[in-house]
């Protein structure tokens, strides 16, 4: 059996009743949907960075990896927005690559610095 009560545009409700009831869960029980929808909104509340631990800008793997550790631990507390700790994650990929590519570059550089041009190939 489908409710029968009315959305608030008007149209009749879709959900499907409660057993031996004329309405959905919804439907029957008022301030119900205001109530959901208020956890909803807790839920995806914007979190205030000023509450955020400060941290200092990463250099190293080591120090990424103890961002991510911290950023974590801020999550699960629910001290960090989910779409502030899914942010972080994508650009820390992107610093960690950059890292490598700085400490390569750091690498040649010495490398090319030990071989004399009296040892380096003619082109």
């Amino acid at each position: 059996m489908i409710c029968k009560s009315k959305t608030r545009l008007g149209a009749k409700c879709k959900a499907h009743a409660l057993r031996g009831k004329q309405h959905c869960h919804l439907h029957s029980h008022r301030g119900r949907a205001a109530q959901l929808g208020s956890i909803g909104g807790r839920r995806r509340a914007v979190f205030n960075p000023d509450l955020l631990q400060r941290l200092e800008k990463p250099t190293s793997a080591k120090q990424l990896v103890n961002l991510l550790g911290t950023e974590i631990i801020e999550l699960r507390l629910g001290k960090l927005d989910s779409r502030l700790a899914s942010a972080t994650a994508y650009l820390s990929a992107i610093l960690l690559r950059a890292i490598s590519v700085g400490d390569l570059e750091l690498r040649l550089a010495a490398l090319e610095a030990r071989v004399s041009p009296s040892n380096a190939r003619v082109q």
